[in-house]
């Protein structure tokens, strides 16, 4: 199987959403579960939040996932 096809395998639509150009937009579940190993033992009060002045209610947070994580997910994706 080649990784394209493996990868269909674990992967479901959980929900179809509605976006602004698109009203059934597919929200994408797996089957297995925590497949990137993001870790449930987590410091929240390392996240830092900042409000992203020219997108009025929009803000970014910081320091969500650790390296091994964000590299984890790059490489399943």
């Amino acid at each position: 199987m080649n990784q394209d096809n493996h990868s269909r395998a674990h992967f479901f639509v959980a929900a179809l959403e509605p976006g602004v150009e698109n009203p059934a937009l597919p929200a994408w579940g797996n089957h297995q579960p925590n497949p990137a190993k993001l870790s449930n033992d987590f410091d929240i009060a390392q996240v830092k939040r900042r409000e992203l002045a020219q997108v009025p209610g929009a803000f970014q947070l910081f320091n969500v996932l650790s390296k091994a994580e964000c590299k984890r997910l790059i490489d399943i994706s």
